[in-house]
């Protein structure tokens, strides 16, 4: 569908937007055709926390990975632009983005570096702020994660 105007140019603007929005709506229904008779299943995922739940979805990563990884990225959960920035680079290295309380390391997340990975995390990347001292200092010590 094209909307005609009486300046050329705003004419030539909605026909490229128009073709857009109609190759948008043949992929989906394309795709929605495909996928149609899959069969979909739902798993929730529910901690008694922030990090407790990230901590389930961490081992869900590694239980579809086929083990635990071997490096990770660590934002603080109290700022959610850190994680969102961070996604990109988690894709990139296809490892999991894990949270941490600012300033000190939450016990859900040394729960899951120490008990359920079993040291098999052995780099960590930060991003954002809040990973003072005192939060690297327990990732090398208490779960044996270097920088």
């Amino acid at each position: 569908m094209t909307v005609q105007t009486k300046t050329p140019g705003r004419s030539r603007r909605w026909a490229a937007a128009s073709a857009v929005i109609a190759g948008i709506f043949l992929i989906a229904l394309v795709t929605g055709a495909r996928t149609a008779n899959a069969a979909v299943t739902t798993e929730s995922l529910t901690g008694k926390n922030r990090y407790a739940t990230a901590r389930l979805f961490c081992g869900a990563y590694a239980d579809d990975r086929g083990g635990a990884p071997s490096e990770a990225i660590l934002v603080t959960g109290e700022a959610f632009p850190d994680a969102l920035a961070a996604n990109a680079l988690a894709g990139l290295k296809d490892c999991p983005i894990i949270i941490t309380a600012k300033g000190k390391l939450s016990g859900a997340t040394a729960s899951l570096l120490k008990d359920d990975w079993q040291g098999a995390v052995q780099k960590v990347t930060y991003v954002g702020g809040g990973f003072d001292a005192a939060v690297k200092k327990a990732l090398l010590e208490e779960c044996g994660v270097r920088e």
